[in-house]
């Protein structure tokens, strides 16, 4: 089994990753993961598109979380932004920058985390692209659908339509990830 990257070579580690999502990977789509760019034919609705990028250093490190860990986090922070806004996920775009030390099985471990936060979140990856680089990042574009009124327009939440009075929702506890994140490095 090869453990670098320069071994599998391109073409053979999509592969890998398409076969390491499972199910997360939509293979039934129109032009599905593998080739050039995905097409899909959109739900009713309108569409809501977002993108995160999560770098290694800036937002994640290793000695704190696995790249499977912050292949996960990109796909909860991409929902999220479609949630907030009201519409239920649809498909995602990966972008990956393997740094120099990523080896085969770190690229394992990010598919298996990104394809365990789709199958958490109900979304599905299209497609996407692969590069090295000086730093490990993950950049994922993420579609989804906003259901439309009686009246035909989208029924979207946006931040300027929060009044005085409006309740708020958080889940988990405000500033516990950078609280955690000082005592570990305390």
């Amino acid at each position: 089994m090869p453990h670098s990257l320069d071994d599998l070579g391109e073409f053979s580690l999509i592969d890998r990753i398409i076969g390491r999502l499972g199910d997360a990977a939509a293979r039934d789509i129109l032009v599905p993961p593998g080739d050039d760019a995905a097409v899909w034919l959109p739900p009713p609705g309108a569409t809501v598109a977002t993108i995160d990028v999560l770098t290694e250093g800036t937002h994640w490190r290793r000695d704190t979380m696995t790249l499977g860990d912050a292949g996960w986090r990109a796909v909860a922070a991409n929902v999220s932004d479609l949630a907030a806004m009201g519409a239920l996920p649809e498909m995602l775009l990966v972008g990956m920058t393997l740094g120099p030390d990523v080896t085969v099985e770190d690229v394992d471990a990010l598919a298996e985390g990104l394809a365990s936060a789709c199958r958490a979140h109900h979304v599905r990856i299209a497609g996407g692209d692969l590069v090295r680089g000086a730093t490990t990042s993950v950049s994922i574009a993420a579609y989804g659908t906003a259901r439309m009124r009686r009246d035909g327009t989208p029924a979207l939440l946006r931040r300027s339509g929060a009044r005085p009075g409006d309740r708020v929702a958080v889940s988990g506890t405000p500033g516990a990830s950078a609280a955690g994140l000082a005592l570990i490095e305390a």
